[in-house]
């Protein structure tokens, strides 16, 4: 398997004009997504350095209960000992966020749908309209003897991976972030406003020991945006298209004022990038926040307790050995995932 994720990732690269970053997405709990999906990090690492390398990935539930594998707290802690050693950034949910927001109707069919939705909040190819907003500025004209990018047909602006990772991590040890989202209905009236503060509602402001989680760092991206008109020639034109904007959009310092109130960044300002939509009120208001916070940390404190417990008793520890891994492997993935708790407390 891992020889045929390689030649595909090979493939990849050799197909594209710049191949710039590399987003894995998998769990961490179990064996193919813990093994091969470390080996294939750490192998990316090796050919592409200079990529940026940003893995999505899923972490068991918090809470001990019926078919859970009494080997995934062992899995995720190695996983952990490469994601803090070879990515740029890590996008980190668990199986308890997920279930969180669907049904118990839904099984793992309604999970998959919400990771691919809040993935595509913040990942998907952003197109352009006659004007855009990218990166909290109106672009409504293109330089001299550039063509416009409303003129190109169906146009597509590619995620700058590297810009949400520098954005969303501004000290390389501290690089594991939570994805926030919330999604308008078509057709609604909403405001980009409005869909800011939805998801800055849905990131809790405590931890699971009820102590207040605080904010490093946090990049936005919000889509579906309409677009203020083309500028006209007419006295006053001007003034009516930034009355537009606040009105529909809300201005970017606006924006950037209610995250700044609501999460306090200590490390950096926070980043926001502006983005239409296909066009027209069909399109649903969203907004993705990547968010460095002391949440994760906490999450990882409470695998690395729970494999410490089994660990102590040497409880399936043979089940490793078997295949080469020594206590002395053990104690190094007990020591990096140690520094990525220590690292946060430092800043908290």
């Amino acid at each position: 398997m891992f020889v045929d994720a390689a030649e595909a990732l090979r493939q990849a690269a050799e197909r594209a004009d710049a191949f710039r970053s590399i987003v894995f997405m998998g769990s961490i709990g179990g064996g193919t997504g813990s093994g091969v999906g470390s080996a294939l990090l750490q192998h990316a690492r090796d050919i592409y350095p200079a990529c940026y390398l940003l893995p999505v990935v899923v972490a068991p539930s918090l809470r001990s209960g019926r078919g859970a594998s009494p080997l995934e707290a062992y899995n995720s802690l190695f996983s952990l000992a490469y994601l803090d050693h070879f990515a740029d950034g890590v996008i980190y949910t668990d199986n308890d966020e997920l279930q969180g927001g669907t049904t118990s109707r839904g099984g793992f069919e309604a999970m998959n749908q919400r990771l691919a939705r809040d993935l595509a909040s913040v990942l998907l190819p952003a197109p352009f309209d006659s004007s855009t907003y990218l990166h909290g500025h109106l672009l409504p004209q293109s330089p001299p003897g550039v063509p416009h990018l409303g003129s190109l047909p169906r146009a597509l602006l590619a995620p700058d991976v590297g810009a949400l990772v520098s954005g969303a991590c501004p000290l390389p040890r501290l690089k594991f972030l939570e994805l926030r989202t919330s999604l308008g209905s078509p057709g609604s009236a909403a405001s980009t406003t409005e869909a800011v503060l939805a998801a800055l509602k849905a990131a809790p402001p405590r931890d699971p020991r009820q102590r207040k989680i605080l904010t490093l760092a946090v990049h936005a991206v919000v889509r579906g945006c309409s677009p203020a008109p083309p500028p006209k020639q007419s006295e006053g034109h001007e003034r009516r298209r930034r009355n537009h904007q606040r009105q529909v959009m809300g201005s970017p310092e606006d924006l950037e004022s209610h995250l700044v109130k609501a999460l306090r960044p200590s490390h950096a300002q926070p980043v926001l990038d502006l983005l239409p939509g296909p066009g027209g009120s069909t399109v649903p208001h969203s907004c993705a926040l990547l968010l460095n916070r002391t949440l994760v940390p906490e999450k990882i404190h409470h695998i690395i307790r729970t494999a410490a417990g089994k660990f102590l008793r040497r409880a399936y520890v043979h089940w490793y050995e078997q295949h080469g891994v020594t206590v002395a492997d053990f104690e190094s993935a007990f020591d990096a995932a140690g520094e990525v708790v220590r690292g946060y407390a430092a800043e908290g």
